[in-house]
């Protein structure tokens, strides 16, 4: 019996110690981020001591850019604990609001995630529509347009007390600064760059590029329809001159191809 416990004592002295404690991941991280923030999060990981963990650091969101997620290696420190900060992304004009995720992912020596929910808080799009058009109701909508005629210049939006200004520059490149809704008269022959830009607070702004011409006066085309005798006088102004000298000359080329077909083919004829 004694030496049957020791063998098991033995034994078990070969299997390799399993460790009992869990890994633990904290997260401390704001709720919410906004216009000018860096996106960050500091973390700590606690294990046994002087343990090698491999783990992924990272972020993700439906549409802000986030950094490619790098997956580090670290040794434990004496207390079995590694504390540090993970930095993503600065928060500018261009991102929309959003919900994100933050994540720590364990890979080895166990596989463990711990993730947190997080807010980007940004000032929403302002979306709107411009137009160059050919009457005060914007009815008809125009890119050219005759000398001296006018141009209405309109939008639409769905955010209301929006400011849109535009700015036209001439085909001499004299810029005009103009507040919608308005009305310009086409005086300069040339196209014409317009930059709408709308504005409000606690909107993003919003911009939008357009270009109409203006010419001297429209183009006319007389149409005259085409009767029989105009048929008849174009197929006599078109018929063919056949004079002798040419008909000779036809037949001369027809006679050649023919005595070059037929030498061709008793050529190719077996002896």
């Amino acid at each position: 019996m004694k030496r049957i416990v020791l063998m098991l004592i033995l034994f078990s002295t070969l299997i390799p110690v399993v460790v009992s404690a869990d890994l633990e991941i904290d997260m401390n991280m704001k709720d919410s981020f906004q216009l000018g923030e860096v996106i960050s999060y500091d973390y700590s990981i606690t294990y046994d001591a002087n343990q090698v963990i491999v783990y992924v650091p990272y972020i993700l969101c439906p549409t802000a850019p986030v950094p490619f997620s790098e997956q580090k290696s670290i040794t434990l420190d004496s207390n079995g604990k590694h504390r540090s900060t993970y930095t993503g992304i600065l928060i500018e004009e261009s991102i929309e609001s959003q919900t994100c995720t933050a994540y720590i992912e364990i890979l080895d020596p166990i596989q463990k995630t711990v993730q947190k929910q997080f807010e980007i808080i940004t000032d929403p799009s302002l979306q709107f529509t411009a137009f160059t058009c050919k009457d005060p109701a914007c009815l008809t909508k125009g890119r050219i347009y005759i000398q001296n005629e006018n141009i209405y210049l309109r939008y639409s939006s769905d955010i209301p007390d929006a400011t849109v200004t535009a700015f036209l520059v001439y085909p001499n490149n004299v810029t005009k600064q103009i507040t919608l809704p308005a009305v310009i008269k086409a005086e300069s022959i040339g196209t014409h760059d317009v930059v709408f830009t709308a504005t409000k607070e606690r909107y993003k702004t919003a911009v939008q590029k357009e270009q109409f011409g203006v010419i001297m006066q429209e183009a006319k085309i007389d149409y005259t329809p085409l009767t029989e005798e105009g048929i008849a006088e174009i197929s006599e102004t078109t018929e063919f001159d056949m004079n002798p000298v040419t008909i000779i000359a036809i037949l001369l080329v027809i006679i050649v191809i023919i005595l070059i077909w037929v030498f061709i083919s008793r050529s190719s004829q077996p002896y």
